[in-house]
């Protein structure tokens, strides 16, 4: 999953509960993730301080459409709407000086933080393939649009577990 920065990009954990209705050619299915990155600034040679510290929490509600007519393979796509939590602590930069012995003191260290509620919708386009009786693999590809938040592009694998 990336989200606005190019330095926040990660995995995305997700769980999601699926009904299959219409002779299996609908789905409907609602999701909960979670998303966390961090990273590191670099504030010379080879010092470091915390950087950004993105979290989401992630609910979004879909409905698919099967365009394959087969009991093993199916190829969805859809949409929906989404949910996000938005828990951001960006670094904006930082201030210090630099000792004669290389070393750095007085530093100060400026912030952005963000704790708010996105909704939006997404659109999604995934194939899922029986490997046995009750489980199937499949690949998704995706894309979301949640106000402020930006745009989220995504791509994963999944494992399913079929309730029949």
């Amino acid at each position: 999953m990336t989200l606005d920065a190019p330095d926040a990009s990660g995995l995305r954990y997700q769980a999601r509960y699926a009904k299959h209705i219409l002779s299996d050619r609908i789905l409907i299915a609602t999701s909960l993730g979670y998303f966390r990155k961090d990273s590191r600034q670099n504030l010379y040679r080879d010092i470091y301080t915390a950087g950004n510290s993105r979290r989401r929490v992630t609910g979004d509600l879909s409905l698919l459409a099967d365009l394959l007519a087969s009991p093993h393979s199916a190829l969805r796509i859809g949409g929906g709407i989404s949910a996000w939590y938005r828990r951001d602590n960006i670094w904006t930069g930082s201030n210090f000086l630099i000792e004669n012995d290389g070393s750095i003191s007085n530093l100060t260290t400026t912030r952005y933080r963000l704790n708010e509620w996105n909704t939006g919708y997404h659109l999604t386009l995934e194939f899922e393939q029986r490997v046995a009786n009750n489980v199937a693999i499949s690949g998704k590809v995706g894309w979301a649009s949640l106000q402020e938040a930006s745009t989220s592009v995504q791509a994963g694998i999944g494992v399913s577990y079929l309730f029949e």
